[in-house]
């Protein structure tokens, strides 16, 4: 199923009073797209403008879908969020023309970068697996070994480019690793 964003005004969710468990029902998957994935700008300045709908989490429990949003991005900051109605007004302000907006499709959206603060970088190469046998086993099956791999910087270093491609491919941008 791909994600459409239809309402304009923020969804708030309460804090789970209990861990939320993974579901067994019928999974969602959406594309998200690195800034690195969208057209390259024409301009040869360092300002990126995209169009589409922004996911915007102000504070904790609360997210809003901003849908039809313009990001101007000056530098590595943003410099402004305006409505799509005012397209016009910001690329002129910025000398841009309507070629060099970045504009989302459908289902894509922008938002802030995941995080995740534990990554064993050893133990990705078994993502989604060692469910075969108990905890301790496991480590002794697959992550020791894997630990001990990482002696060799070569192998240590591959396994972790594989790792930031497929956090960065799948919208973590911040992580602690250990390994």
């Amino acid at each position: 199923a791909t994600f459409a964003a239809r309402a304009v005004k923020p969804v708030h969710f309460r804090r789970p009073r209990r861990p939320l468990l993974p579901s067994r029902g019928r999974r969602r998957y959406v594309k998200v797209c690195a800034l690195s994935d969208m057209a390259p700008m024409s301009t040869s300045s360092d300002v990126k403008v995209f169009r589409g709908t922004l996911v915007h989490t102000p504070c904790y429990g609360q997210m809003d879908m901003l849908v039809d949003r313009v990001v101007v991005i000056v530098g590595a900051k943003i410099h402004a969020i305006v409505h799509g109605d005012q397209e016009a007004e910001v690329l002129g302000q910025h000398g841009l023309s309507p070629n060099d907006v970045n504009r989302l499709s459908d289902g894509q959206f922008l938002m802030p970068g995941m995080i995740d603060t534990h990554v064993h970088a050893p133990q990705y190469k078994f993502t989604g697996t060692g469910t075969d046998v108990p905890l301790m086993e496991w480590l002794k099956k697959y992550t020791f070994p894997a630990e001990t791999s990482f002696q060799d910087l070569e192998q240590a270093s591959h396994r972790y480019d594989l790792l930031v491609k497929r956090f960065l491919s799948n919208g973590t941008t911040t992580a602690t690793y250990f390994g």
